[in-house]
């Protein structure tokens, strides 16, 4: 039908070789229907010349929605530069539709330094609703040295600028970035943007693998700290470098008088996944008065423990000690599930009792073949012993 042809003849002008033909088809698009519309605009962004370009960019204010969202989805595949701040305009739109696809078109433009730059540079002057998008976009783009222009956000910004900022930093920050980024823990904070800020520099700081850089980096941020508010910010992200360093500038917080570095020390600790916290957080486990610690603190054993499974050499004894505090069947069963590739004979006898319990007999057998398969090279008779208890 005639529909069906001017669909077509729209589309083979993408591929009309004369120079100045985007020139001349979209002068036509104001004498075409909305739908017409929509489908030239398809084919001059497969032009992708200069008058392509202005008459795409010419759209974005169109009366007819629709003709108006495509032309927004056409400039990424453009990727004019001259596209940039149109889009930019249009992320403070009354329409949420438009507003949304302005950002994504800003996200998925070519990433060059040029296009970068740009969108950076509009960020200082924008308005907040303009700059909570614009943030999305650089987090998006992941947008080398964009960490700086973040922290102005954080700390000059009204608090919902502030928090979309904070949470932005791990897409974009590096290694460098880190010492100014801690150092936004000694500015007085609204609770919520510290919280925030505590998130993302502990998801920064988990990313990077130099340990004894994060560990010095750490301990010598809160040997200078002044406040509380930053003593116990910086506790909460010591598990992130977790060594004897750490550790110990760790423990001497745990019994601290004032409660919020106390009460950070002890949250830090139950995040620990090195032996050297076994004691302490067993202590927590059996001594403290508040329940939901003594269950993080039972949970926190079991990560111990399924983690340096193969680490410990006599691993028996942490196990007799797990299941002396373990006060139900499933938490028996959650213990034995921990058994991966231990080395230790001895836990073949600890185990020995629980085959005879049917609640946890499953689990049992299941742990005693991991522990034979554990250890029947090293110890082939203490392997076939265990498999004798479970009848193999």
């Amino acid at each position: 039908n005639d529909a069906a042809l001017k669909h077509i003849a729209i589309a083979r002008i993408a591929y009309i070789k004369s120079p100045n033909a985007s020139q001349y088809f979209a002068k036509q698009l104001n004498n075409l229907t909305p739908n017409d519309q929509i489908h030239l605009l398809n084919s001059l962004a497969i032009r992708g010349d200069a008058s392509a370009v202005e008459a795409i960019i010419g759209s974005l204010n169109s009366s007819n929605t629709n003709v108006a969202y495509a032309a927004i989805r056409c400039l990424p595949k453009l990727g004019s530069l001259k596209s940039i701040k149109p889009l930019i305009l249009l992320l403070d739109s009354p329409d949420a539709t438009t507003s949304q696809l302005a950002e994504q078109a800003l996200i998925s433009m070519p990433n060059t330094f040029e296009a970068d730059k740009l969108i950076c540079d509009s960020l200082p002057s924008a308005n907040n609703t303009t700059k909570v998008r614009l943030i999305n976009v650089i987090a998006k783009r992941y947008i080398e040295n964009s960490t700086p222009l973040l922290t102005q956000e954080i700390l000059k910004s009204e608090e919902q600028v502030a928090l979309i900022a904070s949470k932005s930093l791990p897409k974009v920050a590096k290694t460098n970035d880190l010492p100014s980024l801690l150092g936004l823990l000694s500015v007085s904070l609204k609770s919520q943007l510290r919280q925030e800020l505590e998130l993302a520099l502990y998801n920064i700081l988990t990313a990077i693998p130099d340990t004894s850089l994060k560990e010095k980096l750490l301990t010598d941020q809160l040997s200078s700290a002044q406040t509380l508010e930053t003593k116990s910010s910086i506790i909460k992200l010591l598990p992130t470098a977790q060594t004897t360093a750490t550790y110990k500038s760790l423990m001497q917080y745990l019994n601290d008088p004032q409660p919020e570095l106390s009460k950070a020390a002890q949250t830090a600790i139950l995040e620990w996944t090195i032996t050297n916290a076994w004691d302490e957080i067993l202590r927590l486990a059996k001594t403290s008065p508040d329940n939901q610690i003594r269950n993080t603190a039972f949970t926190a054993l079991l990560r111990i423990i399924e983690e340096n499974n193969q680490n410990i050499p006599e691993i028996s004894s942490y196990y007799a000690q797990l299941l002396q505090l373990a006060g139900s069947d499933s938490q028996i069963k959650a213990i034995l599930g921990t058994i991966s590739s231990p080395k230790d004979p001895k836990l073949i006898e600890l185990i020995k009792p629980m085959i005879s319990n049917p609640q946890i007999k499953q689990e049992a057998t299941i742990a005693l073949q991991k522990i034979s398969d554990s250890l029947k090279n090293s110890h082939p008779q203490a392997a076939a012993d265990a498999l004798k208890l479970i009848g193999k």
